[in-house]
């Protein structure tokens, strides 16, 4: 497996000019998209993956000095994970970065509907984006940064969801909770750790991304609940993905955080940028 590589211009400095790395799934669109917007122009080299290219966006990482790799990949075939990981890492140069940061923020809101009329297929590739891949991308990352002393962290993106059952959601809700707890257990499991990874979970609210579309969309027999979300967008209580970005990286990203519980967008919202 190759990562595609748009932007020639990557350099490291042996003279201790060191770099920040960032992994972010789900890059193409929503708030992986605006994460990475908000990344163009900094210091940090950036791992972007998706299961299809952003033309725009890969435009504007390439027309900046930014320092990028872009890799189509879909999250589903769990499969290749681990070779896709070992293929970022031997992009690494570990004697000059200061921090590696992974976003877990690829996921999927279907299928809505009730669980009987959800296909086998459908179930199997929900759980495999939503739960497996983050768990298998975060037990990857742990193993080869474990030797790395520096700032380490995994942002895994989560939802209300997590928390509150609703229907038509069984696989998005359970989905979510699981990764709560695996995201709890792993802070556990690295509270003495020599280096540890330190391990987030973030909410970034209802955005108005896509997934939202497919919200509004859904018919009202799979999702009884149709109607509020469409009445969260013609009335503009949605959030924005781009304010989301912004207050993760700031706060989240690129300053301590609390582990072992959520940090919600709307906990952010008063602390001054």
């Amino acid at each position: 497996m190759i990562i595609v590589v748009f932007n020639l211009k990557i350099q490291f400095n042996n003279q201790g000019d060191y770099m920040d790395c960032v992994i972010i799934t789900g890059a193409s669109k929503g708030l992986g998209e605006a994460i990475v917007k908000q990344l163009i122009g900094t210091d940090s080299l950036l791992f972007c993956i998706s299961r299809k290219k952003n033309e725009e966006l890969t435009r504007s990482l390439g027309n900046s000095n930014t320092k990028f790799f872009y890799k189509e990949f879909d999250l589903v075939d769990i499969k290749k994970i681990e070779s896709l990981m070992n293929d970022i890492f031997k992009n690494i140069n570990k004697k000059t970065i200061k921090k590696i940061v992974l976003i877990n923020n690829t996921a999927a809101v279907t299928p809505i509907t009730s669980i009987e009329n959800a296909s086998t297929e459908e179930i199997k590739n929900h759980f495999n984006l939503n739960l497996i891949a983050p768990v298998l991308l975060t037990s990857i990352f742990i193993k080869l940064t474990e030797d790395m002393n520096i700032e380490k962290k995994i942002i895994n993106i989560t939802s209300g969801a997590a928390s509150n059952p609703y229907f038509g959601w069984s696989c998005y809700c359970s989905s979510k909770a699981g990764l709560n707890m695996f995201s709890r257990c792993v802070v556990l499991e690295q509270k003495n750790k020599m280096y540890p990874v330190k391990i987030i979970l973030y909410d970034p609210g209802a955005m108005d991304t896509d997934m939202q579309k497919q919200i509004r969309s859904t018919p009202k027999k799979d999702f009884p609940e149709v109607e509020r979300f469409i009445n969260n967008k013609n009335e503009n209580r949605l959030g924005s993905p781009d304010l989301s970005a912004s207050k993760m990286i700031k706060h989240i990203l690129n300053n301590d955080a609390p582990v072992n519980e959520v940090i919600h967008i709307k906990d952010l919202k008063n602390i001054p940028d």
